[in-house]
């Protein structure tokens, strides 16, 4: 369990006799309002935790756990302290708060019986209340080359100076970015769990927001200072942003209840991803109520989303947004609702990655997860796409950041859509350690899309080509071997594609015509009736260039990728690994390139990270993509010109 330079407990030690109660930090020196807070804080828990009077035989409790998004890969778990012993006391007695230098504790005058460590399944449970810190600050410059594919087909934008006539031979776009994740966990007592995840400064582009900027040339010349982002202000995006808030509560070593907004990652991430990678950018966030029961060494999961609700009265009513209440929603027709059923043999709980991390280090054993899932999301009505300007009694009274126009709610208007999707999803993974340094492990990910939409424009009139129907699918598979400092790797997968105008990522989609006017002269989105392209999550990395940065995610596509990884230093404090990826992409359907080619290209990656054991890690990355024929330039039929991307990650990860 990591903790930050300030790491307050409040936790229960009890024996056979008498119970104590203490306050533990590392920066603080005691107070006598500190001591009084913290011990009627401590008394106030132990009912909520279920604590009564100390007795000879407590029940064995259910240890706290990390917040494991199911299923999928997870790190093994960190190690959980034991209880502090302290003194014996007939009395509470309050410690005082540690100093910054450590202390001497003081020597009893009679021996002292520790008192009995309570664990369950072989996991040490702390005290009644305790904070665990985590977090990660990532700082990434970055450098592309030839994004834009120079006569090719791209999504990357040409330099400014290309467009504008200044600098036609510019090539090269440079940035750097930063981000602090900060992610803390209150544990209240053995069973309950509440999680924040906060976001400062994401992916915030450096120098973008001068203090300055849009107004005097002059001052913006000479200033020197930068301003905090906030949403229409000085960006879109606020400064802090509030990314997850959610409860978990763990019962009877078998119930597993959590509600609230929560990342959600299945399997590899290539349809759900959390996003809690170091060099990820997106995350698949939910609101949602969700009830997990183990049985028989089986996990069945459900949950309810709340994909989206539609109008609400903050959105509707002026005095409802002064007032600063509760907001209501209003009506249940225009909702998006999301159910999930999940079922397979996953560990959740850090009792069981413990027996995993056990079975494999120590038995030799084969550790094999599974996990089903599917997902139904249906809406009756729309009141998303509200009236707009065309109305003069209706026009929006203004707009949020995102562009969401605020109507009065005498404006909104609810329109048909009869819309029905099916997600299913398969997760499997095997992994086996037959010695010390040596690892096999394959795991597989497969995922759908089908379904209808019978209603996607906002038409008055009834339009027979309007329904679109959804069939896509996609899976991703990865096979790894690694003896001592050696390892081998082979990933492939496919998505589908769609013969439509749009890839469907950084170029457009062929669903919907955002201007219903204009719908029906769109010939290419009318005549498009099944959506067969299925888009994997923008967080599920396969390269550096080709489908992250030209495609913007990977779809209508096969790709294989050999890869090799060598540790080519290792000391106590660090280790410096090199490795090298080869990857090939196909189009699944020719039509639906922007070449109309059968081959997306050829990229080599390579990449050197230094690991210390502080958590800090450093990579460079080197890029150099080959375009193919399905990259030419829809026009003319000339190919793009090569695009080479370097980039440098560096994380502090606590």
């Amino acid at each position: 369990m990591s903790r930050s330079s300030f790491d307050a407990q409040v936790g229960l030690q009890r024996d056979t006799r008498d119970a104590g109660l203490f306050v533990r930090t590392s920066t603080c020196r005691s107070h006598p309002f500190v001591r009084s807070a913290a011990r009627a804080l401590a008394v106030g828990m132990l009912g909520i935790a279920g604590y009564g009077p100390a007795s000879a035989a407590e029940p064995t409790p259910v240890p706290p756990s990390e917040p494991v998004q199911s299923p999928g890969p997870t790190p093994s778990p960190e190690p959980v302290p034991s209880p502090q012993p302290t003194p014996p006391a007939k009395a509470p007695v309050v410690t005082p708060l540690a100093p910054t230098s450590p202390a001497k504790s003081p020597t009893p005058t009679a021996p002292a019986e520790k008192p009995p460590e309570r664990t369950s399944g072989g996991v040490p449970v702390e005290g009644v209340l305790r904070f665990e810190h985590h977090g990660l600050f990532r700082f990434r410059p970055e450098l592309l080359l030839g994004g834009d594919l120079g006569l090719g087909a791209s999504s990357v934008p040409s330099p400014l100076g290309v467009t504008t006539g200044v600098d036609a031979d510019a090539d090269s776009l440079a940035w750097a970015s930063i981000r602090l994740r900060y992610e803390p966990t209150l544990f209240i007592g053995p069973s309950l769990e509440i999680h924040l995840a906060l976001d400062a400064l994401d992916n915030l582009v450096l120098g973008s927001t001068h203090q300055n900027a849009g107004g005097d040339v002059a001052f913006g010349l000479t200033g020197d200072a930068q301003a905090p982002p906030s949403s229409g202000r000085y960006g879109w995006k606020d400064a802090l942003t509030v990314r997850e808030a959610w409860v978990r509560w763990l019962a009877f070593e078998a119930l597993d209840v959590r509600a609230g907004r929560m990342a959600e990652h299945y399997g590899l991430g290539l349809a759900r991803n959390d996003g809690r990678c170091e060099d990820c950018d997106y995350g698949t966030l939910v609101d949602r109520a969700m009830v997990g029961l183990a049985l028989s060494g089986f996990k069945l999961e459900a949950a309810w989303e709340f994909t989206a609700v539609g109008a609400t009265s903050d959105l509707a009513s002026a005095s409802s947004r002064a007032a600063d209440g509760q907001p209501t929603d209003l009506g249940q027709a225009d909702d998006v609702t999301t159910y999930l059923v999940r079922v397979g043999q996953y560990p959740t709980t850090a009792a069981e990655q413990a027996a995993r991390v056990k079975l494999l280090d120590e038995d030799r054993g084969w550790a094999v997860e599974w996990s089903l899932s599917a997902t139904f999301t249906d809406q009756t009505l729309s009141s998303s796409e509200q009236t707009g300007s065309s109305s003069v009694e209706c026009t929006p009274s203004g707009t949020l950041a995102d562009g969401t126009p605020i109507q009065d709610y005498d404006c909104i208007r609810l329109f048909r859509r009869n819309a029905f999707l099916l997600r299913p999803g398969a997760w499997f993974r095997a992994e086996h350690r037959p010695a010390w340094g040596e690892s096999i492990r394959f795991e597989l990910e497969a995922a759908g899309l089908f379904g209808d939409i019978a209603h996607p424009q906002r038409l008055e009139d009834e339009d027979e080509k309007e329904a679109k129907a959804f069939s896509g699918f996609a899976f991703a598979a990865q096979v790894e071997w690694q003896r001592q400092t050696l390892k081998l790797g082979f990933d492939f997968g496919l998505a589908t594609g769609d013969n439509g105008r749009h890839l469907g990522v950084n170029d457009g989609q062929d669903i919907v015509d955002p201007d219903d006017d204009g719908y029906a002269t769109n010939s290419d989105l009318r005549n498009n009736h099944t959506i067969t392209s299925y888009v994997m999550n923008r967080d599920f990395h396969i390269d550096q260039i080709l489908f992250r940065q030209v495609v913007g995610a990977v779809t209508n596509a096969f790709y294989i990728k050999p890869w090799i990884a060598s540790e080519v230093l290792k000391t106590d404090a660090a280790t410096l690994t090199v490795r090298f990826d080869l990857l090939y992409a196909a189009a699944m359907r020719p039509s639906g390139t922007p070449g109309g080619g059968d081959h997306w290209g050829l990229e080599l990656d390579s990449q050197a990270t230094l690991d210390l054991t502080s958590g800090f890690r450093a990579s460079l990355i080197l890029g150099v993509l080959m375009p193919f024929d399905a990259l030419a330039d829809p026009d003319t039929g000339a190919k793009g010109d090569p695009a080479v991307s370097i980039r440098a990650l560096l994380g502090w990860r606590f």
